[in-house]
């Protein structure tokens, strides 16, 4: 999946097929927010202005790369991951035993189809945090990239927890449910205060 052009992949993501979804859209959206950080270091590392946290921005640098590409393996993973939750639907349900046979491979497959977003919450996470401390230290003529990466990556992070709510919403499991929203709602607060504290520097650096 990830070797597709832009535009295959527009064109998949449009298209009748279940995949790529929100799911892919996500972790494309997320591989966008950390490409946009590691721009930022590229254009900062090796000026002499920056030399006191060199060694940290290439540090931040090797952490994106490998972000940026554990989001574009779960475009993938992402897929796969709702396949089998794809065939579940489709089991027959005309007997008892169908019918709870059905019911037991949807719950499995409801919990595994949530997994990947699990994982994409937490990239998230880590990225927005680079990306603001690139917005702090990194290069002035490139604080709006870094404020674009935030911004992406908080976005990403709110799509992620749609692709689980989604999910939760149909386990029968509520307790277990629950948790994992339980989870999501506090992931999403704590990032979403970090980036409103932010904004009010970005604006700062942004605006006359």
């Amino acid at each position: 999946m990830k070797e597709k052009t832009c535009e295959e992949f527009i064109d998949a993501l449009a298209s009748k097929s279940p995949t790529p979804g929100g799911g892919g859209a996500t972790a494309l959206v997320g591989a966008i927010s950390a490409a946009l950080g590691s721009m930022v270091t590229n254009l900062t590392i090796g000026k002499k202005k920056y030399q006191e946290i060199e060694e940290e921005l290439m540090n931040k640098q090797s952490k994106l790369k490998k972000l940026q590409e554990k989001f574009l393996l779960c475009i993938q993973k992402d897929a796969d991951n709702f396949m089998p939750l794809y065939f579940a639907y489709s089991l027959p349900k005309k007997t008892i035993e169908e019918q709870t046979s059905r019911e037991k491979a949807l719950e499995e497959a409801l919990e595994q189809a949530i997994q990947v977003p699990m994982e994409l919450m937490n990239l998230c996470e880590e990225t927005i945090d680079i990306n603001i401390f690139l917005l702090q230290k990194g290069g002035k003529n490139v604080v709006s990239d870094a404020a674009c990466g935030i911004t992406l990556a908080e976005a990403a992070m709110k799509m992620a927890s749609y692709n689980i709510f989604i999910n939760t919403k149909l386990m029968k499991n509520q307790e277990k449910a629950e948790q994992f929203n339980t989870r999501i709602y506090t992931i999403l607060e704590k990032n979403q205060e970090k980036v409103r504290k932010i904004e009010p520097e970005i604006e700062k650096h942004l605006k006359r």
